[in-house]
């Protein structure tokens, strides 16, 4: 999730300018504005996820940020309004950039667990996952943008489908306990897995003549 977290960030970076230019006729301050509206959300939306996770953990916190994040990636894709297309900004940037922090406090949960692993090493592996991600996104989006026809819909749409998978693996490993084995416990119970009457018997039958088998051999 943090390669994604790092591509979805920088992909943007060399479309979103252009976008802007080309359907709000944005020059260079604009944009500069447009782009405060991305970054300060973030400023509020890290320090919040990781007061909720120290309280309630990871496993809730990661999916719902993305998945409050997913639609505005969708309206981001009309060009009916500015002030829309500023507040999807504003807000997917929010919902992102809150899943930071569930996503470091895992892989810290993780260090623990394993012998000759620091937090440091983890840390270590989210940057460097992290960097590849901004070093590629850039190209990615500008290659798309470049070369679609509709290269900022097409940023959008893959953006959304690549929170998608988040969302798939954040449900199904993050936290110690993941929502997908809440799930299936809930639905699911251990205790209502049992063997059927008749198959209970047959056992103790067989369990009986074995008994009696070995006496009579004694």
């Amino acid at each position: 999730m943090s390669f994604v977290y790092g591509l979805v960030q920088s992909m943007q970076e060399p479309s979103l300018p252009l976008h802007l230019q080309s359907v709000w006729n944005f020059n260079s301050d604009q944009v500069g504005l447009a782009y405060l509206a991305a970054v300060l959300p973030a400023l509020i939306s890290s320090p919040l996820a990781g007061y909720y996770v120290d309280r309630a953990g990871s496993d809730y916190i990661t999916c719902i940020c993305l998945l409050l994040a997913l639609p505005w990636w969708i309206v981001m894709t009309l060009r009916q309004s500015l002030p829309l297309f500023i507040t999807s900004l504003a807000v997917q940037s929010f919902f992102v950039s809150g899943v930071v922090a569930p996503v470091t406090a895992e892989l810290a949960s993780v260090s623990r667990t394993m012998a000759g692993v620091g937090y440091a090493h983890v840390y270590g592996a989210f940057n460097l996952a992290f960097g590849i991600g901004t070093a590629v996104g850039p190209v990615i989006g500008g290659q798309i943008y470049d070369h679609a026809r509709h290269g900022w819909t097409a940023v959008c749409c893959i953006t959304a489908a690549l929170i998608v998978i988040c969302v798939t693996l954040a449900f199904c490993y993050t936290g110690a306990d993941p929502l997908l084995a809440k799930f299936l416990r809930h639905h699911y119970p251990i205790d209502s897995i049992r063997k059927n009457p008749d198959e209970e018997s047959s056992s103790a039958d067989n369990t009986s003549r074995t008994h009696i088998i070995s006496r009579v051999l004694d």
